[in-house]
């Protein structure tokens, strides 16, 4: 057999191969990102009563309420404010008192580990100061230990006195 007929052989051979677990890969990736587009919502929802304005120096109330809307228990795990709905905020308490709390990429995440039996509903409430003068929006988030969320937005108007 002549080498260099041996050589182009094992090339072949080597791109059927990579192209195949590279085919592979690319098939995990869009089932993995189909899951996660398409996956049924978690049978809960939530509720996040605010006032529209207020004035830079006044303590407000969110009261956030998270509802099992399903038919059996549910875990309740997290909290997440987006940085964008608190920034113009200080965060003076929040009730009741959560076990965790972190910031991370732009979302502070409170962790209660509640479990909901079916339609019960759990209520926290984050007393705020107003700091800046502005529009703040964003999400908050309801989740459970595998991520799985509802999302309500929220959009106070904090205006100079």
């Amino acid at each position: 057999m002549h080498p260099a007929y041996a050589r182009n052989k094992l090339i072949i051979i080597t791109a059927v191969i990579t192209m195949f677990i590279t085919s592979l890969v690319w098939i995990g990736i869009g089932v993995g990102g189909y899951w996660l587009v398409t996956r049924d919502a978690p049978p809960f929802a939530i509720d996040v009563d605010h006032p529209d304005v207020v004035e830079v120096g006044e303590t407000l109330t969110v009261k956030v309420t998270v509802m099992n809307d399903g038919t059996k228990d549910l875990k309740f795990a997290e909290l997440d404010l987006y940085d964008t709905f608190l920034d113009g905020f200080e965060v003076v308490a929040v009730s009741p008192k959560p076990k965790t709390k972190e910031r991370f990429f732009g979302i502070v995440t409170y962790g209660f580990s509640r479990t909901l039996k079916p339609a019960e509903s759990f209520g926290i409430e984050l007393e705020l100061l107003a700091k800046e003068a502005g529009l703040w929006a964003g999400g908050v988030d309801a989740c459970t230990p595998t991520q799985n969320y509802v999302s309500e937005y929220a959009e106070i108007e904090i205006v100079a006195p």
